[in-house]
Parts: C-alpha cells; sequence; structure tokens
C-alpha cells in the first residue's frame, strides 16, 4: 500500500504510460486564464477580502 500512495502521488507529475492523459489540469480548464486555478479576486474592485473589518460602520 506504501507504494501505491507514491505511485498516486507521481502519476500526475511524470504522467505514466499507462496513461494516454498528459494532465487533468489543461483538461480541467482550457478556456481559463493561464493563472492559478484558484479564484483569486484580482478583478475584484474591493482592495480588502473583509471590508465589514477594515471600515466598521
Amino acid at each position: 500500500m506504501s507504494t501505491f500512495a507514491i505511485e498516486a502521488h507521481r502519476a500526475p507529475d511524470p504522467a505514466p504510460a499507462d496513461e494516454p492523459m498528459p494532465a487533468p489540469e489543461p483538461q480541467q480548464a482550457p478556456g481559463h486564464h493561464p493563472g492559478p486555478e484558484r479564484p483569486v479576486p484580482q478583478e475584484d474592485p474591493v482592495p480588502h477580502p473583509h471590508p465589514m473589518l477594515s471600515n466598521p460602520q
């Protein structure tokens, strides 16, 4: 079982010959921006993630 865990982690890195797929990353976000897959609020007009804490009204 120890070997399986190591192989599973290395599978998406070197991509084994058993799997013809290169990686599920480029296929998951084909039209997404070439940045982090995380929804980073870069285009948001809010500079702070918690404006309520910055401006306690």
